[in-house]
């Protein structure tokens, strides 16, 4: 969900009374806990929701109180110390505490606070650096397996639910969970930053904490996807449908610029980059690109493996073995993709002298496409030279 859609359903729930009492009593001084530290997942929902009780006058002020570290378990003490019987403070959480709390045996627990709504809910996600030399999940299981202690998992604090799935993952493939060597933030802004530095091998967090770079690349007059190098995943349907979505209006605030409806719609040409190395959710994001007619598809034929596989079995020996298990059709293809991959719509080959000199064929190819494509038709936009009329209506005659 769009921030300014979360911020509008939050208002209205608000202003129709929806929310509980203790939240919205017209006039009061709001004092907001948020157990992380600012830039993540749960500072962004905290202020969100104070700014729509500020919009919907259900509030006279709301002040913020950052504080991150043990998966909210510093915040939680003075919140739970404090807050106790005064409606005018409200703590926003998530299942990290949770998880923290149960991890760290703390003394503390949930039930000394009283639930007031859930207000979100999401994917969680593992993402690695564009620059790392592991490309899929398969590639971080193997090194895993070789050497548990290389890879530095990052997410939040202990017990978070990146930190019990990397456990989980570690467990599945025969690794003690124990052996894991995770690296926890403060908040998911911290995470964000040491994933795309590439501090950690491999970064988990809330889908929303990825989504923001999307939205925020999603504005400009043309969208170039990149999949290449991608080994697969779950997410590709998540960004087929907002790829598909095209402006039908703009709605316009007195405060900021027009915004699309429907919400992250692309406002011009929108392409994708594909090479060999596209294989299983990047085969299937490929192929489906096609079929939408999304845009050209530029590179190479991908890998071509589809059918999925999972390490069910042990042998006797500890060797953990994997079957296939999942089989992908499509309506023109059927299960053809496997073993052949998908065709790009203009093919580009980066050949060893361009990798040498520090060239991306591919890249500038997609770039100069697009510029093209902006020539003949240019991103939709608001036609706001007749505004609204802003005089009553002529009311019908009586008689």
């Amino acid at each position: 969900m769009r921030r300014d859609t979360f911020l509008k359903s939050l208002a209205a729930l608000a202003a129709a009374g929806a929310l509980p009492d203790a939240w919205a009593q017209a006039g009061a001084n709001l004092r907001m806990l948020i157990p992380a530290n600012p830039g993540g997942g749960w500072d962004a929902t905290g202020r969100a929701l104070g700014k729509a009780l500020l919009d919907a006058k259900q509030a006279a002020t709301v002040t913020y109180d950052n504080k991150g570290g043990a998966a909210g378990a510093l915040g939680l003490a003075p919140f739970l110390s404090s807050a106790k019987g005064d409606p005018n403070q409200l703590m926003v959480m998530g299942a990290v505490m949770l998880g923290g709390l149960i991890t760290s045996k703390s003394p503390l627990n949930l039930m000394q606070a009283t639930p007031l709504a859930r207000l979100t809910t999401e994917y969680n996600v593992f993402v690695l650096p564009a620059n790392s030399p592991l490309k899929t999940m398969a590639d971080v299981v193997a090194q895993l397996k070789k050497d548990p202690g290389s890879v530095k998992w990052g997410g939040g604090s202990r017990g978070a639910t990146e930190h019990i799935a990397a456990a989980m993952i570690a467990r599945e493939v025969g690794v003690d969970p124990a052996k894991i060597n995770y690296v926890a933030f403060r908040g998911g802004g911290e995470a964000t930053a040491a994933i795309l530095g590439g501090n950690v091998t491999v970064g988990g967090s809330g889908y929303s904490e990825f989504h923001r770079y999307y939205a925020a690349e999603v504005e400009r007059d043309a969208l170039l996807v990149d999949v290449r190098w991608n080994g697969g995943g779950h997410v590709s349907q998540l960004l087929l449908e907002k790829l598909s979505r095209r402006p039908r209006g703009f709605n316009q605030s007195r405060w900021r610029v027009p915004a699309p409806y429907p919400g992250d719609a692309p406002r011009g040409p929108v392409l994708a980059l594909t090479n060999e190395y596209a294989g299983s959710d990047g085969d299937i994001f490929s192929h489906c690109f096609k079929l939408f007619g999304l845009g050209p598809l530029i590179g190479k034929r991908t890998w071509g493996g589809v059918v999925g596989i999972w390490p069910r079995h042990a042998l006797v020996d500890g060797t953990v073995t994997t079957q296939p298990e999942f089989a992908f059709w499509f309506r023109d293809v059927g299960y053809d993709v496997e073993g052949h991959g998908t065709d790009p719509d203009v093919e580009v080959e980066i050949r060893p002298q361009d990798h040498r000199a520090g060239r991306d064929p591919q890249l500038e190819r997609g770039i100069a496409e697009a510029l093209a494509m902006l020539t003949k038709q240019g991103p939709t936009a608001a036609d706001l030279a007749k505004r609204p009329v802003r005089r009553p209506p002529t009311l019908p005659k009586l008689g």
